[in-house]
């Protein structure tokens, strides 16, 4: 198999990251330099206004209080559309353009002690429902839009009849609790369906593993870590042996179950920090930085925690998969793509050894002609010219039984070196050592 990541170019996915806050306080953000704008109009064509509409010495104070309006609002509006608020900021300068929203109401209603400009504060505190998302920004501006208003009943005095504007304020304020409810709650839903959706786009919807996609994604952040600290970066490619026949005798119910299964082996058997992935069908990737597990150390810890949970006995499954590794070393070229096809040839070649399509066993002090057996073995079967009355089966302790520490098995070797900048498995040359770049 040929492995690319070509067509897998990694899409940021910047919204589906934000925290709690910043989902909240996006579209906030978004709105703010507009209703700066609009306001800052309004209040430039009040200061006009007053002077047309008000008595000398009041339109004078009411003038000034507009203008300074505008201009803050104007300056507010033209700072956060030139360039990008941030998300922080947001809910604080948004209540601080309904709080100067409201002094304009208070202070008209101070100078004039005309109680219907209470209409401007009732419609600022329902706006705040729908622009203060955040519960402690909304609460905090409510308290003061009613400590503001109580404050100015007080400095006019009761010649007004302030009964009912107290009950429309308490009505206004129940609606604003309403309306914020259920714009959270909207945005909640769609925050979580669009966040669901980004998931499945790098998940695999049967394992939960990554998938492709989100191999290639966390992956090359991990090459470049390693690259960046001057560390290895190792790749496990796994194939799980015998699924086709659990599918056809179980049918592939019984095989997605396999599947879960093989899922929650490798959670339990690898790092925090690995990637695990699904690359398709049986196959599954591992890619962490620092040399890892040894192919036929992964392969025992698979079998030893598929015996504890597997729901398929010996005879409908046995646990057995095939494991091949590369590894980058900090002086290699290469990127994740040579990374996975090297991995993925080491994983063939070990499968053909342990199918035992050899003709000949070589001599297990020497690397070499094991090297050259093995790419004849695998020349041979990619052809289809070896029969199965023309091979004999290897010895296979290394996969049932432990190996003896004195005496490596010719499967732990992986394919010639074939190049100066080529990345061989475990990072050796054809001697054992280490490639240089």
């Amino acid at each position: 198999m040929t492995v690319s990541t070509q067509a897998l170019k990694p899409v940021e996915h910047g919204a589906s990251r934000d925290s709690r806050d910043q989902w909240l306080d996006s579209p906030v953000a978004r709105v703010l330099p507009g209703v700066s704008a609009v306001l800052a109009f309004v209040y430039l064509g009040l200061a006009f206004a007053h002077p047309l509409s008000l008595p000398a010495d009041q339109a004078r104070v009411m003038t000034i209080v507009a203008g300074a309006s505008a201009l803050g609002l104007g300056l507010l509006a033209l700072l956060t559309w030139r360039r990008p608020l941030p998300l922080e900021w947001a809910h604080p300068l948004t209540a601080l353009v309904v709080l100067i929203a409201v002094a304009n109401s208070l202070a008209h209603i101070m100078v004039t002690g005309d109680a219907s400009q209470t209409t401007n504060v009732l419609l600022a505190m329902v706006a705040c429902g729908a622009a203060l998302l955040r519960r402690r920004w909304f609460f905090a501006t409510i308290v003061f839009l009613w400590v503001g208003w109580l404050a100015t009943v007080a400095v006019v005095g009761s010649e007004q009849k302030w009964s009912h504007w107290f009950f429309s304020m308490a009505l206004a304020t129940v609606l604003a609790v309403v309306i914020n409810i259920a714009t959270r709650s909207g945005l909640e839903r769609v925050h979580e369906a669009r966040s669901e959706a980004e998931r499945m786009s790098v998940h695999d919807p049967l394992t939960d593993l990554f998938n492709r996609r989100g191999l290639v994604l966390t992956a090359t952040r991990v090459v470049d870590l390693a690259r960046r600290d001057g560390g290895a970066v190792s790749c496990l490619f796994m194939d799980v042996d015998g699924l086709k026949g659990v599918n056809d005798r179980l049918g592939h119910d019984a095989g997605d179950e396999l599947l879960m299964t093989i899922s929650t082996a490798l959670h339990r058997i690898t790092r925090k920090t690995d990637v695990v992935a699904r690359w398709g069908g049986d196959e599954f990737i591992i890619v962490g930085l620092g040399s890892g597990m040894r192919p036929d150390e992964l392969e025992a810890r698979m079998r030893a925690v598929l015996r504890d949970i597997s729901p398929f006995s010996d005879a409908d499954w046995n646990p057995v998969v095939s494991c091949g590794r590369s590894t980058l070393a900090p002086w290699d070229d290469g990127d994740l793509t040579s990374l996975l096809e090297a991995a993925d040839r080491d994983m063939y070649l070990r499968r053909v050894l342990r199918r035992g399509t050899i003709t000949r066993l070589p001599d297990e002090r020497s690397d070499a002609p094991i090297r050259e057996v093995t790419r004849e073995a695998l020349a041979a079967a990619e052809a289809g010219t070896l029969s199965s009355s023309e091979t004999k089966p290897i010895d296979r302790r290394g996969y049932d039984e432990p190996r003896p520490a004195s005496r490596p098995h010719p499967s732990t070797l992986g394919p010639v070196n074939e190049g100066p900048h080529h990345v061989s498995p475990d990072g050796l040359g054809p001697d054992g050592e280490a490639s240089s770049a």
